[in-house]
């Protein structure tokens, strides 16, 4: 890898990158992303519903691991909640399949931002079953609308959620559906989750994302500089060194 620097939204992706491609710590630096503030609004704007809703956002696919959760979702009839899933992939078809013949379960697609605010004003409970992120963008959006969110315990998800959610063993996605059971029974244990989340969601800021990179940027170049200074320059060549010999009048 040639760069001079690297930037990462996390501190967990900055050591897989360090240790896969060999880097010295010193050349990636971990700059966060920041939270909208449209979504931070969202917080304030609340409109639940006749009954409890749960939220999923993200890629149909494998590794964000909704298809398991889903299908434990519908074989416990007895969670009196709305199970609204947003989002397209290769595992579309799989995730209607499993949600068929269940009204509680509504799988959204790929819907515009306004749908997703009314979406996210309306649910309480965020899932991120996921093996693997780099930083987790959906999440900080359900964290800064103010939703409880659970999660598998990865490191990425510990890094931005911190103690302001509930985390569940990897790839246990029982242990997943029996959290969110629990939540959409317990209201004011939602409330004061939801309050933590949004504040959290709050520190994490565009202004401070843009100021870090630039002050990033300028570092290097400086580097780059003072390196190309101090580096020796290169004797001048004569000119029978650029077009072959020179052959003197005689």
């Amino acid at each position: 890898m040639r760069s001079a620097r690297v930037i990462v939204p996390s501190g967990a992706l900055k050591r897989d990158i360090v240790r896969l491609h060999r880097l010295p710590e010193e050349r990636v630096a971990v700059v966060p992303h920041g939270a909208e503030p449209e979504h931070l609004a969202c917080y304030a704007q609340r409109e639940p519903g006749p009954r409890p809703g749960i939220l999923f956002v993200g890629r149909l696919h494998f590794r964000k691991g909704i298809l398991p959760v889903l299908r434990e979702f519908v074989r416990r009839r007895e969670i009196d909640a709305d199970f609204y899933i947003v989002g397209d992939g290769p595992d579309r078809a799989a995730v209607q399949e499993a949600a068929a013949g269940d009204g509680r379960v509504k799988v959204q697609g790929t819907i515009g931002r306004e749908t997703l605010k009314s979406i996210l004003r309306a649910t309480q409970v965020f899932v991120l079953p996921t093996y693997y992120e780099g930083f987790g963008l959906a999440l900080l959006e359900a964290m800064a609308s103010g939703h409880a969110c659970v999660c598998y315990d990865i490191p990425v998800v510990r890094e931005v959620l911190g103690d302001c959610g509930v985390l569940v063993p990897l790839g246990n996605a029982a242990s997943l559906v029996d959290a969110v059971a629990d939540l959409v029974r317990d209201g004011p244990r939602v409330a004061a989750l939801s309050a933590r989340a949004h504040e959290r969601a709050g520190r994490f800021s565009w202004d401070d994302a843009r100021s870090a990179i630039e002050r990033i940027v300028r570092e290097t170049f400086v580097g780059l500089e003072s390196g190309a200074r101090s580096r020796p320059r290169p004797a001048p060549q004569s000119q029978a060194g650029e077009s072959g010999p020179e052959f003197r009048r005689t």
